[in-house]
């Protein structure tokens, strides 16, 4: 779980550049992603989601990235979900 200094940390981070915002955005949905479908890792994975989650918080209603929606996110949510069932 994120503490409220590594969330302050994130939110600062991302603050004052958006562009770096939606990058990382982007890079923490690949990583998710390659963690439920290459490596089979839930802990990662779900280290990567808690982060994404919480920076894709972060956009205001206008500034969320239209390639990846809040049902993409559920969706990948679902994936380490199915994943942590299958390794147990």
């Amino acid at each position: 779980m994120l503490t409220k200094e590594e969330k302050n940390k994130l939110k600062n981070m991302v603050k004052e550049n958006k562009t770096f915002h939606y990058a990382y955005v982007d890079r923490l949905r690949q990583e998710v992603r390659f963690y439920v479908n290459q490596c089979g890792s839930v802990s990662k994975a779900k280290e990567s989601m808690e982060i994404l989650t919480f920076l894709y918080s972060l956009f205001s209603e206008k500034e969320l990235p239209e390639w990846y929606t809040t049902t993409d996110l559920e969706h990948d949510k679902k994936a380490i979900e199915r994943l942590k069932r299958w390794a147990a």
